[in-house]
């Protein structure tokens, strides 16, 4: 095992300039190299970590293990852990002295600290959405610190977790963010904890949710001139309809093209556009009905009357003059589409809503007066 008092044996006689780079290297590529045994602490930094504290702790145990790093004993850690106070400040400065006064009866030659942050809140249909972040903190008997604080999630790339329930979302979160901070201070993670997503269905129904409906658009010009639409002879594209997510990263545009054949014959179709206000991309497109599928003598228009996001950025929603129809924009996916039997045409101005409580989700269809509607209810897709 390489230590900073055996490289100081090892390369005596180097120059001190030669030796810090040496050093340095061998921290940064080999971390799990520098250390035999570690005591591991976690100190949530929210009520809802502290409740998975005894988890985290155990995930970043069995991480260390694998990377053949020997770990305190959880009774001794936490001995050490209640009587030097100065590790719960994650910005407290460590010395050699510190660690020898303290941590030398353990046998050990390193700390690992973390400091967890959890956030979890209802989802659509009765799930939940988790977030986590960890910052963390490898020092050694020398005072040698490897720091490194995870990536915000619930941002595209790095969505939040889902779970029937807050413990699994919640789980799931963390082991998430622990895994990006042992990656960071070079260590390896084994079996990977992806992010749990669901699938998500409209399925309709006669009732009448007893709830406030609200509309979805949120109406935006943040996408003009940065979505690329059909623009040619043969081919072009006409925004029918734009709205941002609730967070405003994200925009939902609407185009409807028409397209001229062989023949002089003419075709008309819908896609939704996923822009990015962030990145100032457009990671997807989706085509309403992709080649081929589209019902014959299908009533109503087939251009977006329609649009908004549903509950967050993840989930996308538009309607047609026949269907209305639910995307994953997280991972790109159309979910589920359903008809509704209004047959609206072009110029009919129709409105998308949402009404939602605590274990419940609902979609309608409403006509421009507001006096026929059709209900959905979002489930969890088996």
């Amino acid at each position: 095992m390489y230590r900073t008092d055996k490289m100081n044996r090892t390369f005596k006689g180097l120059s001190a300039a030669l030796l810090f780079t040496i050093t340095s290297l061998l921290s940064a590529n080999a971390l799990a190299a520098n250390f035999e045994k570690v005591a591991v602490m976690v100190f949530p930094q929210n009520e809802a970590a502290e409740r998975f504290a005894n988890n985290a702790q155990s995930h970043l145990e069995m991480i260390l293990l694998d990377n053949g790093i020997t770990v305190l004993d959880k009774d001794e850690a936490e001995a050490l852990k209640n009587g030097w106070t100065q590790l719960e400040d994650p910005g407290a400065l460590i010395t050699a002295e510190d660690f020898v006064e303290n941590a030398d009866k353990y046998a050990i030659d390193g700390i690992l600290r973390i400091y967890l942050n959890l956030d979890v809140l209802p989802s659509i249909a009765n799930s939940y959405s988790a977030t986590a972040q960890a910052d963390i903190r490898f020092v050694d008997e020398q005072a040698n610190v490897e720091a490194a604080v995870t990536n915000p999630m619930g941002t595209r790339g790095n969505p939040p977790s889902d779970g029937l329930s807050p413990s699994s979302a919640s789980i799931n979160a963390i082991y998430r963010a622990l895994e990006e901070a042992a990656q960071a201070v070079n260590l390896d993670v084994f079996g990977k904890t992806q992010p749990r997503a669901f699938k998500y269905k409209l399925t309709e129904t006669t009732d009448t949710p007893k709830m406030a409906m609200k509309a979805l658009n949120r109406p935006t010009d943040k996408h003009e001139g940065k979505v690329e639409l059909f623009d040619s002879t043969w081919k072009w594209e006409d925004a029918s309809c734009a709205s941002e997510s609730p967070n405003g990263n994200m925009i939902a545009v609407a185009g409807y093209v028409t397209e001229t054949g062989s023949g002089m014959s003419r075709s008309w179709y819908s896609r939704l556009h996923i822009y990015d206000v962030v990145n100032e991309e457009t990671p997807y497109v989706f085509d309403a009905w992709p080649k081929g599928t589209k019902p014959k003598r299908l009533g109503g228009t087939s251009q977006f009357l329609d649009c908004g996001f549903m509950g967050s950025w993840r989930f996308a929603v538009a309607m047609s003059g026949n269907y209305v129809f639910l995307w994953d924009t997280e991972r790109g996916i159309e979910m589920s589409k359903h008809p509704h039997n209004f047959e609206f045409d072009r110029g009919d101005e129709p409105r998308l809503k949402m009404g939602g409580g605590d274990k419940e989700t609902y979609l309608s269809v409403e006509d421009e007066d507001g006096e026929e509607a059709r209900y959905y209810k979002v489930e969890v897709a088996e």
